[in-house]
């Protein structure tokens, strides 16, 4: 369900909440700079950056992919048949699936994992 949520928009980022008047601020809560899309909770925040960065094979500047980038990774990811793809379609999902758990935690009070701060914070 995740996965389809992702691919189609429907995870309910701040901004989607905010503009259905059921949340207040529209700022991503993992940075707290910019407004939470899910193109911007998935590439473009400094959080999710370090996250693909520290993944290794996903160099790709996905800010200038624009919106379609999300479907695009999951299609790639899904349209692969070998048991080395199965590894890699694992690890794209439990990957987006992290960066969203981890924004839950954040969003419902808890800190980020390892101690990390919003920029911002002292």
């Amino acid at each position: 369900m995740f996965c389809w949520k992702l691919l189609w928009g429907r995870l309910p980022t701040r901004e989607m909440l905010h503009a259905i008047r059921l949340g207040g601020d529209d700022r991503c809560c993992l940075c707290g700079l910019f407004t939470e899309t899910i193109e911007h909770l998935f590439y473009a925040c400094q959080y999710s950056k370090e996250v693909w960065t520290m993944l290794g094979k996903v160099q790709l500047e996905f800010a200038k992919l624009g919106a379609s980038v999300s479907s695009e990774w999951i299609t790639m990811a899904w349209g692969r048949r070998s048991m080395s793809d199965d590894y890699i379609r694992a690890l794209v999902a439990t990957t987006y699936w992290g960066i969203w758990k981890q924004h839950n935690q954040v969003a419902f009070g808890e800190s980020l994992d390892g101690g990390g701060m919003r920029s911002g914070e002292t």
